[in-house]
């Protein structure tokens, strides 16, 4: 989109004012349906004649177009939104006057899907996963915001729209303001924009001067407070009892309203939601990082690092901070021999020093007493247990190698860093050693099936070498898994290789890899390498039957074909992957205590139920002892071999 923008010409439409029934073309764009309405105006969808494509086009009414503030402040959005190419955020196409009409008009990219708050029509709250993978998107939108200048100035469910593929786009620009506002008047005439229930207290005091991109991450986490409870933060009788509560009340924290929401995840958005902007993350870089360690039960305050759920005992009941260790006491022994000035000194050092410890932990406002207002890095872990030793690489059939695929574009790795915790190793430190493993050339005494309630069936088939999975169901990940998975039992220590040639990318986070597991209910617990069609390498587990899947952070985002491999080594298993089969790097591991035979699966899933999306893995060979199939835990009650 061009960001020279048309000069306004300001006067009434050629339509009739506040009429556009039945007007069905506006430019290049004809009008198909309205999708949605608001005091900015109309919303339909179109299809652009030029291009032979659906659009989203807004129109502004013909009685605000008069108004030269209404009008600068639509060409305003169109502005910010064609400044913004990212993922997140609803990109902008055209804008412009209509010439039969008169009408003001502004296309969007489409979004086929619904907002969030459509959701919370439907339910009560969301699950705590998929509100912090929400809260990572919108923070990586306001990141790319950030850097054109840009605050959004009004985030609420309504602005956050989910896409039939689940992607996660913050809409609606109308009330940005850019940092270098050209109109001053305008600027004025809106000090007051946003919603009562998700409003920051600077901007409902009207202190324009206070607003910027810490305002929009208050925005932002009493939105997300509201997805996970099923309530905002502050509720009143009048849109002014409601500001007032966000300018004077103590912040609630989510896991007070619900205790099955995790602690650690409660402490962020307390942090974000701090009355001065001071005390809350200062940009979304840090709170896209603060959100990622929630993921995994971790909240870093000011001096502090908290794992809220030590692992693998975590569970889906109420959850429990663990216990800060308590300031250790100081006891001054009489000096013998030494003067008084050493005492004084002495006395003086340690006031000193208990200052700076109280401007140290210095609070925040929370209904439950101090926060703390900065992060700082987690303590380093030690190294993870080296992987066992590698036998020699089997002989490779020259026609093992499928033909070459597309890969799918190649996605930044994550700023930040990566994070450890406790149970979880992550130092990437390259692994030499060949493949290993014995090969499966032909799946013999291997079985297959879905697991879960898929809407379609998923299938697998040999070619020369290689395998070619076709998978529906809507995730291997959360409390139950969805999914087509190749299996059999392994006893003791093992392992699992496999090569990922391609995914079909029916959605980002469209998946294969190889695991472990427990049974084939599916919400036994696991350990899962996998690549998604993102370029995403993942290491995850569900350390409890029916509970939340974690995962370890994420691998780099490199392009596909790339080798995965998982090992089981008594009670620990480690995820590696690497690019030629020969140098490994680990991503991490797990100890997570299971029985002495687990099922072996390869296991892919489209991300998204009732759509087929097919993967094409080869080299898949295992290592270890095959379980006797009478001693198979739970076995299959019909199995279906691999034909």
């Amino acid at each position: 989109m061009s960001s020279a923008l048309p000069t306004p010409v300001f006067g009434t439409p050629s339509l009739a004012a506040g009429n556009m029934a039945g007007f069905d073309r506006i430019g290049d764009y004809e009008l198909l349906e309205m999708i949605g309405s608001g005091g900015m105006g109309r919303v339909f969808k179109a299809h652009q004649v030029s291009l032979g494509r659906i659009v989203a086009i807004k129109i502004l009414p013909p009685a605000l177009a008069r108004n030269q503030t209404f009008t600068l402040r639509f060409l305003r959005e169109a502005r910010a939104s064609g400044k913004l190419t990212h993922p997140n955020v609803v990109q902008g196409i055209d804008c412009g006057q209509d010439e039969a009409s008169g009408l003001w008009y502004f296309a969007m990219e489409y979004v086929d899907g619904h907002s969030l708050a459509d959701e919370l029509k439907r339910v009560r709250a969301l699950p705590e996963d998929r509100v912090i993978e929400v809260g990572i998107a919108i923070a990586s939108a306001l990141e790319a915001a950030a850097r054109h200048g840009i605050v959004h100035r009004d985030i609420k469910p309504e602005n956050i729209l989910v896409s039939r593929a689940g992607e996660i786009k913050l809409a609606d620009l109308g009330v940005a303001k850019l940092s270098h506002e050209e109109d001053a008047s305008l600027t004025r005439a809106e000090d007051m924009v946003g919603t009562p229930y998700y409003v920051p207290p600077e901007q409902a005091r009207g202190k324009k001067d206070q607003i910027d991109t810490r305002s929009d991450i208050y925005a932002l986490g009493a939105t997300l407070f509201h997805l996970v409870t099923g309530q905002p933060p502050y509720d009143g009788e009048s849109c002014t009892d409601i500001m007032m509560k966000h300018i004077q009340e103590k912040v609630p924290l989510a896991h007070r309203v619900d205790p099955a929401i995790g602690e650690a995840f409660s402490r962020v958005l307390a942090k974000m939601m701090q009355k001065t902007p001071a005390q809350r993350y200062q940009n979304p870089t840090e709170l896209r990082n603060a959100l990622e360690r929630a993921k995994l039960g971790i909240f870093v305050g000011r001096g502090e690092t908290t794992c809220v759920d030590p692992l693998p005992q975590r569970t889906t009941t109420a959850r429990r901070m663990a216990p800060r260790t308590s300031s250790s006491s100081i006891r001054v022994e009489p000096l013998a021999g030494r003067s008084r000035s050493y005492l004084v000194w002495g006395t003086l050092a340690l006031l000193f020093s208990f200052a700076l410890l109280v401007w140290f932990l210095l609070p925040g406002e929370t209904e439950e007493g101090p926060t703390r207002a900065r992060e700082r890095t987690p303590p380093a872990l030690p190294p993870p247990l080296a992987p066992p030793p590698l036998p020699a690489r089997p002989v490779i059939p020259a026609n093992a190698t499928p033909p070459a695929q597309p890969a799918p574009p190649v996605l930044p790795e994550p700023e930040g860093g990566r994070e450890r915790m406790p149970g979880v190793a992550s130092t990437p430190a390259p692994v030499p050693g060949p493949l290993f493993g014995n090969p499966v050339p032909h799946l013999e005494g291997w079985l297959q099936g879905d697991i879960g309630e898929v809407a379609l069936p998923g299938s697998v088939e040999m070619d020369d070498g290689a395998l070619r999975l076709k998978a529906s169901g809507a995730d291997i990940y959360a409390r139950t898994d969805e999914g087509f998975f190749v299996y059999r039992c392994l006893r003791g220590d093992s392992s699992l290789t496999v090569r990922v040639q391609s995914i079909e990318r029916v959605d980002l986070w469209s998946k294969v890899g190889v695991m472990f597991r427990e049974s084939l209910a599916a919400n036994a617990r696991n350990v899962f390498m996998f690549a998604a069609a993102n370029n995403a390498r993942v290491l995850t587990y569900r350390a409890t039957q029916g509970a939340h899947t974690f995962s370890c952070p994420h691998g780099p985002y490199v392009p596909l074909p790339c080798w995965l491999r998982l090992t089981r080594t008594g009670d620990s298993f480690a995820g590696f992957y690497s690019k030629d089969g020969e140098k490994w790097t680990q991503l991490g591991s797990v100890t997570l205590a299971m029985g002495k035979d687990l099922y072996a699966c390869l296991a892919a899933s489209s991300h998204l139920d009732g759509t087929i999306a097919a993967m094409v893995v080869d080299h898949f060979r295992f290592e270890g002892t095959p379980t006797p199939p009478g001693d198979w835990p739970a076995p299959p009650a019909a199995p279906a071999p691999v034909r």
